[in-house]
């Protein structure tokens, strides 16, 4: 996605929303989305208080979401019946960042705390050796959304891994009700070289192949002790997109399930509109951020006899995604 998605005037934003009445979350439509005008590049998200709060540009919104595949559009109507109050702030944990008036590295916390990385050798023992290149500039415009914290003297002072698992939506860093929350996909940025398959031995299960990370590329939801962390740059890399194959839909009145597999580890993903999804004026989505073969996704509050069009969407830990080709399934009446 190209960076002029997130360009635009901060305080025009603001000044546009004062002058909207506040409405009630309840009232609010597209609570936990990411949202977008047809015409516009600046991204949003809608919380559970029902208000709207703007990434401020495209590093802010990778720190939590690895890619654009559930930006919503919207009418510029209903973009400005969402009150716009705030801007989000890095997902702690995630990345490193500097200000650019200022040569210190800070790692973020919780509410966009931010705490002074005193050495070279504690950022190398938090983020591996190629720390440097998960440092993201954080414009001086925005260093007042941030406060300062304590310095970091020990690796024992900051756990990246915990502050990511702290922050799993923008409501929990900020303190709202979770509500209808969208949870992030990103997790510590960090290296990580490929490792052979290794056969089973007696006593032993066998121990399957996993695709190199760079050094840049943030992995989908997994927990630290799944991979070994590199010391550099791994030696290949994985460009491959998964391959999708038996796809498959079972159906009731209101619901269907969205069944396929995967030729290795991969995210799930179901778009699904009431026309063609290229010309759906409304696509609707669902999924799980679980690297799995076996894909399975229920599609609820469906109309009776009805035909739906839908496409299915994996990623494999690497970032490379594949999409499968559009199918149908039609609701049987009631």
């Amino acid at each position: 996605m190209v960076r002029k998605l997130f360009l635009g005037s901060m305080a025009a934003l603001l000044a546009l929303s004062a002058a909207v009445p506040i409405s009630f979350a309840a009232e609010t439509p597209h609570i936990g989305s990411v949202v977008k005008l047809a015409d516009g590049g600046t991204l949003y998200y809608v919380a559970s208080d029902g208000k709207r709060y703007v990434y401020p540009n495209e590093q802010i919104y990778k720190s939590w979401f690895t890619d654009f595949a559930d930006v919503t559009t919207i009418t510029a109507e209903e973009m400005a019946a969402i009150p716009l109050v705030g801007s989000i702030r890095y997902r702690p944990g995630v990345v490193l960042i500097k200000v650019q008036t200022d040569p210190r590295v800070y790692a973020v916390s919780k509410n966009g705390k931010l705490r002074w990385v005193k050495t070279e050798a504690l950022a190398r023992r938090l983020y591996g050796e190629n720390w440097s290149k998960l440092v993201d500039d954080l414009g001086a415009s925005f260093f007042s959304n941030y406060t300062t914290g304590d310095d970091i003297d020990d690796e024992s002072d900051y756990d990246a891994d915990e502050e990511v698992n702290a922050a799993p939506s923008v409501e929990k860093n900020r303190g709202l009700k979770l509500g209808h929350a969208k949870r992030a996909t990103t997790a510590r940025c960090r290296a990580v070289k490929a490792k052979r398959a290794v056969a089973a031995k007696r006593g032993e299960r066998a121990t399957p192949a996993t695709p190199a990370i760079s050094a840049r590329a943030c992995k989908l939801n997994r927990s630290a002790d799944e991979v070994e962390e590199g010391s550099d740059e791994s030696e290949t890399t994985d460009s491959t997109a998964p391959v999708i194959s038996a796809i498959t839909s079972s159906t009731a009145s209101t619901t269907a399930t969205i069944s396929w597999t995967t030729n290795e580890a991969s995210t799930s993903k179901v778009k699904y509109a009431t026309e063609p999804l290229a010309a759906a004026d409304s696509i609707e989505s669902v999924s799980d951020p679980d690297l799995v073969t076996s894909h399975s996704l229920t599609l609820t509050d469906l109309t009776a006899s009805t035909t739906y069009y839908f496409s299915v969407w994996s990623q494999d830990g690497s970032g490379n995604a594949t999409t499968g080709s559009e199918q149908t399934f039609s609701t049987p009446a009631q």
